[in-house]
């Protein structure tokens, strides 16, 4: 409420009056202050769940280590190890390796770039059976990275599709641009190594 000061004289003396306004017409009703603190809240919570979102989604393969996902949740049962917790890569043989070329669903899709492994079973539509990329899953397929030999039943495509140490400079360029493309993808992901 708001308080008037009058003065009024009546004879030789000032009486100050005080005349309280009735201020209810200006003041707002709780429950209108209550509406406005809930928005409020709701506004500010949007907000932060927003940029949490938005860091997680755009900063992860910055912020993530490699293979920065649980292992645990690959099901890879053709192994030499791995797996036993969220970073313990796994170790495939040629032979392991074999049964992760997408002909299994319930198997991941594995591609492997100079020994390297990656799991690439969210790209089913292009390394799943049938697909483009296919050849190279299931199998160390570094070479032809830089050859474009993709011919699974030449043999000259799958004998050493491994070896590339004699390719020239230029050439193994190309197959660490494609390492380099898997590693810092947020979408296939890094799990091992093959070792024989």
């Amino acid at each position: 409420m708001a308080t008037n000061i009058t003065h009024r004289n009546v004879g030789d003396t000032t009486t100050k009056i005080q005349d309280k306004e009735d201020t209810s017409k200006t003041k707002k009703p709780k429950s209108s202050r209550w509406k406005q603190f809930v928005v409020l809240i709701a506004f500010w919570t949007a907000l932060v769940l927003g940029a949490t979102w938005y860091f997680r989604q755009f900063n992860a393969s910055k912020s993530a280590p490699e293979g920065g996902f649980d292992l645990t949740t690959l099901n890879i049962p053709f192994k030499r190890s791995g797996g036993a917790h969220a970073k313990d890569h796994f170790i495939l043989s040629k032979e392991d390796l074999k049964h992760y070329d997408g002909s299994d669903p319930n198997l991941p899709i594995l591609l492997v770039v100079k020994g390297h492994i990656f799991d690439v079973s969210s790209g089913r539509n292009y390394y799943g059976p049938g697909s483009g990329y296919n050849f190279f899953c299931g199998r160390d397929g570094t070479r032809s990275f830089s050859t474009g030999c993709f011919d699974q039943n030449d043999e000259k495509c799958t004998k050493d599709s491994h070896v590339y140490q004699d390719l020239d400079e230029a050439a193994q360029k190309a197959i660490d641009d494609w390492e380099t493309f898997y590693r810092e993808s947020t979408k296939y992901h890094y799990i091992g190594e093959v070792r024989d």
